[in-house]
């Protein structure tokens, strides 16, 4: 039995269908409608058709790490009691093109229809790369380091591909987790060794203080239509009105405890909780993010709330710093204290839990 069939007829939001695998443009507004049908034909138990449009959603809207997880839920439901696995001919035809985005779409296809081969699902995570979705890299990255570790022998090739896609976006935790299981499996390559040493620093840099850095060159999200701009320009304002920010942190809180395994409902809470940056915001977005990375363990959580830790002990550093230059010699061994606190926390991978 074939994986996947043809779409029904008449069976597509608005009849937004591509006319071919090339034609369609990033538009998030065009993507809802598809992900909305997907959610409601999963519901349906349409496992199969639920896919595709998953698929179709993500080529007009690739962002969406949610949507991309959710594609993944599908097939695996779908595949439950299916003797071959892989996608029909006529699903490959669908999401087979040639540009950036349809070697996307056609990577994660295989890989969500083959879901125990570590290597498609490296292959579907370097595709992530050539759009530009470091977001979704990583998603993709952290499942083939689960993958590849269940095989019988583990395959030190996977490995280093993983270390070398993951260091392009930033995640230099996930990269330092492959290189090290690579050394594992290779001892004797002492180049490999040097490789993941350095990965380590770069990544103890990065929760050490250099937060945009991850946000940025790690893990951004384009805003593509005007009400997603409306809501980040009143987000943006919490700096300027408390009232705003106790909207925005309630409004965010709502939808998190709506779905708090969502990893989107986790980002837009602890995004409005930094943004006010009250100590009491800060230490609930770390049990926010310590709690999401013990749900889905997606390190780039763990390794927010270490950034929160640092953040925390660095503006601490400051307020001591200021109390011994005005004389107060108690605050001196306190300030050395928490400076070897410090520099271990930021040069030494530590377990955020």
């Amino acid at each position: 039995m074939a994986l996947f069939g043809k779409k029904k007829p008449g069976e597509t939001p608005d009849n937004d269908t591509p006319s071919s695998a090339n034609d369609a443009a990033p538009d998030a507004s065009k993507a809802h409608p598809w992900f909305e049908r997907a959610r409601t034909v999963h519901e349906a138990s349409n496992y199969e058709y639920a896919v595709t449009c998953w698929l179709q959603g993500l080529r007009y809207d690739p962002t969406s790490v949610d949507a991309l997880e959710s594609c993944f839920k599908s097939a695996g439901a779908f595949l439950v009691g299916q003797k071959k696995l892989g996608p029909s001919k006529d699903q490959r035809g669908s999401f087979g093109g040639r540009t950036p985005i349809e070697r996307f779409l056609g990577a994660v296809l295989e890989s969500c229809t083959n879901p125990l081969d570590a290597k498609l699902t490296v292959r579907a995570m370097a595709a992530a790369t050539k759009i530009d979705q470091p977001e979704a890299a990583h998603w993709l990255g952290e499942r083939a380091v689960a993958l590849a570790q269940r095989d019988k022998k583990p395959k030190k090739e996977i490995f280093v591909k993983i270390v070398d896609v993951a260091r392009k976006v930033g995640a230099f935790d996930l990269a330092t987790k492959a290189g090290e299981i690579a050394v594992q499996i290779d001892p004797s390559d002492s180049a490999l060794e040097d490789k993941v040493r350095h990965l380590s620093a770069e990544a103890a840099i990065a929760r050490g203080g250099f937060e945009d850095a991850w946000k940025e060159g790690g893990f951004r999200k384009r805003i593509r239509n005007s009400d997603k701009q409306r809501m980040l320009d009143e987000e943006s304002s919490i700096v300027r009105s408390e009232d705003t920010a106790a909207r925005v942190i309630d409004n965010a809180r709502k939808d998190y405890d709506s779905r708090p395994e969502d990893p989107n409902s986790v980002v837009a809470y602890v995004r409005a909780l930094r943004a006010r940056g009250s100590e009491e915001d800060e230490n609930t977005a770390i049990d926010v993010l310590m709690l999401a990375f013990d749900t889905t363990m997606q390190f780039r959580f763990r390794e927010e709330a270490g950034q929160l830790r640092i953040r925390k002990a660095r503006r601490a550093l400051r307020l001591l710093e200021k109390k011994v230059e005005a004389g107060d010699d108690a605050a001196k061994e306190a300030l050395m204290t928490l400076e070897s606190r410090y520099l271990r926390s930021s040069l030494v991978s530590t377990n955020c839990g």
